[in-house]
């Protein structure tokens, strides 16, 4: 025997004792459109952007209460006359818009 023979005869054997790989398996499709709606939901993570949905919109609600419950009381408080956005401090020729920086925070 020679060495191409050799060399073809364990080519051979290697071809033979490598691993086939699996045949790609095939997805059951689901049988209605409950089942579908199913599988779309578990495949994309609907739920968990819904309930991201759901406490965005209670956050929003609950800061909306807080701003007009309680801090904008305790700032009509400090500046009367409900002009609170007018509101200025001067330091020398520097003028700051306390009232609309205030503002422009809480919204």
């Amino acid at each position: 025997m020679s060495d191409n023979q050799i060399v073809e005869e364990l080519v051979k054997i290697r071809e033979l004792l490598a691993p086939k790989p699996e045949p790609p398996k095939e997805e059951e499709k689901p049988a209605g459109l409950w089942e579908e709606f199913i599988d779309f939901i578990n495949k994309y993570g609907v739920i968990g952007l819904a309930i991201g949905f759901i406490i965005g919109s209670a956050s929003k609600d609950l800061v909306n209460a807080l701003v007009a419950d309680i801090l904008m009381p305790i700032i009509l408080f400090f500046v009367p006359g409900g002009t609170w956005r007018e509101a200025t401090v001067t330091i020398g020729p520097v003028v700051l818009a306390l009232g609309h920086f205030i503002g422009a925070l809480l919204d």
